[in-house]
């Protein structure tokens, strides 16, 4: 049996005056490079701890979010490509578990190295940048 690497993520949405936008951080890579702020679940976290964890990690200690559930809003597994650089050669993909959040305050502050950049996309842009599969799941969720 297969192994996937268990994920949270979270959707961030924001109301500007012109839209609503959701938070993307872009990878240092060339392609799936950007993506809803996301990381491995740590032994004995639930999966909203670690959607948590990984939006303060990946997005600073300034961002201030709500949580609106308790529990997921969906999942999404896949596979690693084949030349996907991955921290364990024993799994086989990730399967991520989805969190919607709200803007309360304060401004991304990305480290520059695990996460390169930021922006606040609206749908259709939000479209453009995410890869196709991403795309076909997470679009029913926003």
């Amino acid at each position: 049996m297969e192994k996937y690497r268990l994920v949270a993520a979270t959707i961030v949405v924001r109301d500007f005056e012109d839209s609503k936008k959701f938070l993307l951080v872009r990878k240092p890579r060339v392609r799936y490079a950007w993506q809803f702020p996301q990381g491995g679940r740590e032994n004995g976290e639930t999966f909203l701890v670690t959607a948590a964890r990984e939006l303060r990690e990946e997005c600073g200690e300034k961002l201030q979010v709500k949580f609106l559930t308790l529990s997921e809003i969906g999942e999404y597994q896949y596979d690693f490509p084949k030349n996907f650089s991955k921290f364990d050669d024993d799994l086989a993909g990730a399967q991520v578990h989805f969190f919607r959040a709200v803007w309360i305050g304060g401004e991304v502050d990305v480290d520059g190295k695990e996460i390169v950049a930021h922006r606040w996309v609206t749908k259709t842009e939000l479209h453009e940048l995410v890869e196709e599969s991403y795309w076909d799941v997470v679009r029913e969720w926003i």
